[in-house]
């Protein structure tokens, strides 16, 4: 149950992290976007920015959406999401697997150490139990 929590508020700051990141990319996006093709199309608002770069880095696999959207003309912009799409997939997810790596070994010494300690407990009652000092 401790492990739960502690994985939880991981999890938690790691999707806080992604949504910030994909929030300030999406108002990045919107801005380099005005008066081209793309902010008709695909960067019309900031929420509108935000759900496609949220869903897109969520389901990462959609070369065929992104090339449609971005083709040829915007390369510039191409390799901004491309830098995007690294920065939520593999940068954030590989922390969030990095501390959630770490929240099982610290919970596993501590349960180890609690169990040491039980052990040793058990073991000095039962050679007390057997001496005569009572």
């Amino acid at each position: 149950l401790k492990g739960m929590a502690v994985a939880f508020r991981a999890v938690a700051s790691t999707l806080g992290l992604t949504l910030a990141i994909t929030f300030i990319s999406s108002i990045f996006f919107r801005q380099l976007s005005r008066g081209s093709r793309l902010e008709a199309e695909v960067f019309k608002s900031v929420p509108e920015t935000f759900r496609f770069l949220l869903l897109t880095s969520t389901f990462p696999d959609v070369f065929e959406t992104f090339i449609a959207n971005f083709g040829w003309d915007h390369w510039f912009m191409a390799i901004l999401f491309f830098l995007f799409l690294v920065a939520t997939t593999f940068t954030v997810l590989n922390l969030l697997v990095g501390v959630l790596v770490n929240v099982v070994t610290i919970v596993a010494s501590c349960e180890r150490e609690i169990w040491q300690v039980t052990a040793l407990r058990e073991s000095l009652a039962s050679v007390f139990q057997g001496s005569d000092l009572h």
